[in-house]
């Protein structure tokens, strides 16, 4: 995540994650129809998810230098300008042995 940062450390930075609460507000879905009990909403300075202004439906994971907790998670409207990336969650690729390490990376 530190890498992912913008350079200048005094700026906030979102990246998408993946879910969406726009089918039923608050009921937060991922993109492969999953639901999760875990959360990591931002605390301060406004709780979220806030749904400002009635559309904010995807989440993001947000980091502020000057916010607790300085990483959480945030939700935005779903075309926003103010995301940076993504984060994506995928299975391994090439694992013979069934270790869960990619074969490119496994040690014999």
């Amino acid at each position: 995540l530190e890498e992912m940062a913008p350079a200048d450390e005094g700026a906030a930075w979102n990246y998408w994650l993946g879910a969406s609460d726009a089918a039923a507000e608050g009921v937060w879905v991922w993109t492969d129809g999953s639901v999760s009990d875990f959360t990591h909403w931002r605390t301060a300075p406004t709780p979220q998810p806030d749904n400002h202004g009635g559309g904010e439906d995807c989440l993001t994971l947000a980091g502020h230098p000057s916010v607790v907790p300085r990483v959480a998670w945030n939700d935005l409207g779903c075309s926003s300008d103010a995301v940076s990336g993504w984060f994506c969650k995928f299975e391994p690729v090439g694992d013979a042995d069934g270790d869960s390490i990619s074969d490119a990376c496994d040690v014999e």
